[in-house]
């Protein structure tokens, strides 16, 4: 116990080595910031170290285009005691190596947080107002849903719950909050690490504000719009993009993407998805045969993580990924289909006991998560079900159907997938399965989204810029330690500081939803 206490106070106020000279070589490398108390950009504090090293050069990037005070903000609401303690934490005096002041919200509701409190409690009575819930014109309710979500890792809303109540509090606190500092303040840019929970909230209101408004991270940029206010949705363009390349690039892009997608089902890992730790292909050797085959309609319910993030790009079909299975359930019961589940082999061990009750209420068999996906195909799965997973493309490039429930997904662009419109429309879908289980299949438009997805955008912008980052920060999980701090001292050059600074400052007057689309030519083919 002692130790545990130790260690704690050890992470959270002292400084080990790498923090140390992470901020030695900050002050060398900022050195005399111009600054104007009257104006901010505004940094979000983040304990994801590599997002401290790009959320710092960002905004120095601005700072020189457009003189401001970086202030570096709290996400969520702040005690009293919080605040006193921060600015003696090993984080604040990281951040103090390239901001200059720190903003915290307090966490009592006063009289108008209060007012928006009751206005959510009062006209939210439905999952579906939640998802729908906008305030003053700011579409907000997906970031208190998925909020919701992570915070008591729950796979859905519970309105009655004492939990919700809170949530709601902390939202109706920070929007508050916010509107009044906007509102007295000159605020230059807003930086934000996610677009989803109360984390995005600066940032959904900078929008309609018309202030400039970007996710940051140290392996890619979004500019986000009232149009698009989520990082990650390249995707509405990947075929109209992939159309305007030239052919010769093209016939080389399928036959990188042909390649990959073996490599794929040969169970290799770790090359266009780095952060993928287990594949979903591999072979297991497993001797128990699943689908039955009794039946000619054989679906299997790819699910999605119940407890983080439901609505990454927008709403759905469904509001969460449980009240689609409890549609799905439902439907099983009455429809002469076999119905199957199976997890990613790498999903957290409460969805495999969700799935578990699901399976207890419906007709559904849970497969187990490891099993590989090549069995399931060879032994007959003949139509899958899924929001926006990437099994879409994986099971369409086998020649299978594959139903999405949302029109925000990857592959929406082409049509190797169905993508309903409508509720409606997916109910009569699926009630008629077996009209669709074989739909024309184009398997050139497989390859291109394959390869818009994993090998156009999905270049680091530190390799594009310096092949001492090639590697990227690994494993992933180092991404939240000091480890970022060693792997970007050991790497960085002068030279590199300045190409980033320059890609900044031209993605800051490019207009660009992405900064890739500032990097991206044939070259790299």
């Amino acid at each position: 116990m002692l130790v545990s206490v130790l260690n704690k106070f050890r992470h959270l106020f002292l400084l080990d080595k790498p923090a140390q000279l992470f901020i030695e070589y900050n002050r060398t490398f900022f050195g005399h910031q111009s600054k104007n108390i009257d104006r901010h950009v505004l940094v979000e504090i983040t304990t994801m170290h590599s997002s401290q090293i790009a959320l710092s050069r960002f905004a120095h990037a601005l700072n020189l285009k457009y003189p401001s005070s970086i202030t570096a903000y709290s996400p969520l609401p702040s005690s009293l005691h919080y605040k006193i303690l921060f600015k003696y934490t090993s984080l604040a005096r990281v951040y103090q190596s390239f901001s200059d002041k720190f903003l915290h919200s307090f966490s009592l509701l006063n009289k108008n947080s209060l007012r928006v409190y009751n206005f959510i409690v009062e006209n939210v009575l439905t999952k579906q107002d939640l998802i729908d819930l906008c305030i003053d014109g700011i579409y907000i309710g997906d970031l208190i849903y998925d909020h919701y979500i992570i915070t008591n890792r729950l796979p859905t809303v519970d309105f009655n719950s004492h939990s919700f109540k809170d949530c709601v509090k902390s939202f109706a606190v920070m929007y508050e909050y916010w509107m009044s500092f906007f509102s007295a303040n000159s605020v230059t840019a807003v930086l934000v690490t996610h677009t989803c929970y109360l984390l995005g909230l600066p940032a959904r209101i900078a929008i309609q504000m018309k202030i400039p408004a970007y996710e940051v991270k140290l392996t890619d940029v979004y500019r986000l719009s009232q149009e698009n206010p989520y990082s990650h949705a390249n995707f509405y363009t990947y075929k109209e993009i992939f159309d305007r390349l030239p052919l010769n690039t093209k016939k080389h892009a399928l036959s990188m993407a042909t390649q990959s997608l073996r490599r794929i089902y040969e169970g290799k890992q770790n090359f266009d998805q780095p952060y993928m730790t287990h594949s979903a292909y591999k072979s297991d050797n497993n001797c128990t045969t699943f689908i039955s085959r009794k039946k000619n309609v054989r679906i299997l319910i790819a699910p999605h993580c119940f407890l983080d993030n439901p609505h990454p790009y927008g709403k759905h079909l469904f509001p969460d990924f449980y009240e689609w299975f409890h549609y799905l359930g439902n439907l099983a019961l009455q429809t002469d289909y076999e119905w199957y589940v199976k997890s990613h082999p790498g999903t957290f061990i409460e969805n495999l006991g969700i799935i578990d009750q699901f399976c207890s209420l419906y007709p559904f068999t849970h497969i187990p998560h490891d099993t590989s996906h090549n069995q399931l195909i060879e032994e007959g799965i003949n139509f899958v079900l899924t929001i926006y997973g990437s099994i879409g493309l994986e099971y369409a490039a086998r020649g299978i159907t594959v139903l999405n429930a949302s029109f925000h997904n990857p592959h929406i662009s082409f049509s190797f997938n169905l993508h309903p419109r409508s509720f409606r429309e997916y109910s009569t879908i699926l009630q008629n399965a077996e009209k669709y289980l074989t739909i024309p299949i184009d398997m050139d438009q497989v390859r291109a989204c394959y390869f818009m997805k994993y090998l156009y955008y999905n270049k680091d912008i530190m390799s594009k810029l310096s092949d001492s980052f090639r590697l990227g920060i690994q494993p992933y999980t180092s991404n939240f330690t000091t480890k970022s701090y060693c792997y970007w001292l050991s790497n960085i050059s002068s030279l590199t500081e300045d190409k980033l600074q320059n890609l900044y400052r031209r993605f800051i007057d490019s207009g660009c939803y992405n900064i890739k689309e500032l990097l991206l030519d044939d070259k790299y083919l």
